[in-house]
């Protein structure tokens, strides 16, 4: 649901532009609230889901969804869109973080990356399809359809979830407490591995080295309709290459997970992510990008992360070993706030497109690599360790 709501609506960002006669620019923060909103809805349902059950989170983000989809329809303006689009990804996040928790609730930790990696490449399916529906759908309606499908489509998911998804909680005493949720989300936060905060540590390291797709994403519309001049129905192939290069990093992690103890291909992995952004930093100012050339580095950052995060989630997840919805809403919410955070900033940095995407994404690597400088030492012990 997630990706069907960010990404069928990324060719309809020109004609939406276009019809309330705003500028591109405007019209892509919509992008970037739908981020926020992840953000933030995470961060809700990781209490919804230790206190209340996974499923009752999910449920909620699935109505929560599919009002505000409606929503735009019904108001059609900048600021409403903007409003709504963030609470779409409030919904959203709800629906991932309960998902990610079930995933953690059922499958013991020596399997967890690997089930991780499982589940990603499930997901990423949608971003090569959201764009593709998207386009068709504006072969024959207006933007505000795109919003239409995918409200329904929630709809759907909505019964279906109620009918056939049991609780995977069963520790949930049903109470909402602000104070109990304060109390978990301390725990992830504060968290102690061998004396020194890890988990918060491993989560911001995560969430800044996430940001490749997520910069990606939040400036598509502008860099590749607006400066490299494609059609909405051009977009989806341009856009899919990119996804394909995640599912192809995913299915190597899927690979090297079998070879390799999970520590070890995080940190090696983390720093072929390193080197290959840099390359891209330097190539975008010294190099003038042509469409092609662009995408052939998002993809090489993008598939050099999908291959890694697996396995870094499951070391952060494994660092605990209760409250993963809280858990997981911390690390979900960093990522996708920092991430929509960062493609804002791509997107009024005061140089060329490229350079600019290059930058916030320099930006966040470098962040990650502070972070992992704090881990290093620990995740070497581990991976030495049989």
């Amino acid at each position: 649901m997630s990706p069907l709501g960010m990404d069928s609506y990324l060719p309809a960002v020109g004609q939406f532009a276009e019809s309330l006669n705003v500028s591109p620019e405007a019209a892509s923060w919509t992008l970037s609230n739908f981020l926020l909103g992840l953000g933030v809805g995470q961060l809700a349902g990781g209490a919804l889901c230790d206190q209340k059950g996974r499923r009752y989170a999910a449920l909620y983000g699935l109505l929560v969804f599919a009002l505000s989809c409606f929503a735009i329809v019904a108001y059609q303006t900048l600021t409403s869109a903007l409003a709504f689009r963030f609470l779409q990804g409030v919904g959203s996040g709800l629906m991932i973080v309960s998902g990610l928790a079930m995933i953690r609730d059922t499958t013991a930790a020596d399997r967890l990356a690997g089930r991780l990696a499982l589940a990603v490449f499930i997901v990423m399916i949608m971003p090569i399809v959201a764009p593709i529906i998207g386009a068709i759908i504006l072969l024959f309606a207006p933007w505000p359809a795109v919003f239409v499908m995918s409200g329904s489509v929630a709809v759907a998911m909505f019964f279906f979830f109620f009918i056939k998804v049991p609780e995977t909680h069963s520790d949930a005493d049903g109470k909402l407490s602000v104070a109990d949720a304060v109390k978990k989300y301390n725990y992830v936060l504060f968290h102690k591995t061998c004396g020194r905060h890890i988990a918060l540590w491993q989560a911001l390291n995560n969430a800044f080295g996430s940001a490749a797709l997520l910069i990606f994403v939040t400036t598509a519309p502008t860099i590749i309709m607006g400066e490299f001049g494609l059609s909405s129905q051009q977009f989806p192939a341009a856009f899919g290459a990119v996804i394909v290069s995640v599912l192809i990093g995913n299915r190597l992690a899927r690979y090297l997970l079998n070879h390799f103890a999970v520590e070890y291909l995080f940190i090696k992995g983390i720093l072929v992510y390193f080197l290959v952004a840099i390359i891209f930093f330097i190539a975008s100012i010294f190099i003038e990008f042509n469409l092609v050339f662009y995408l052939l580095f998002i993809m090489l950052c993008s598939g050099t992360y999908a291959a890694v995060n697996p396995a870094a989630q499951a070391i952060y997840l494994n660092l605990l070993d209760k409250n993963y919805g809280s858990a997981t809403a911390i690390e979900q919410m960093l990522r996708f706030s920092l991430g929509g955070i960062l493609g804002g900033v791509a997107l009024v940095l005061p140089f060329t497109p490229v350079v600019s995407v290059a930058s916030a994404l320099m930006m966040g690597v470098l962040i990650s690599t502070l972070f992992l400088s704090r881990t290093y030492s620990y995740w070497c012990n581990k991976a030495a360790t049989p």
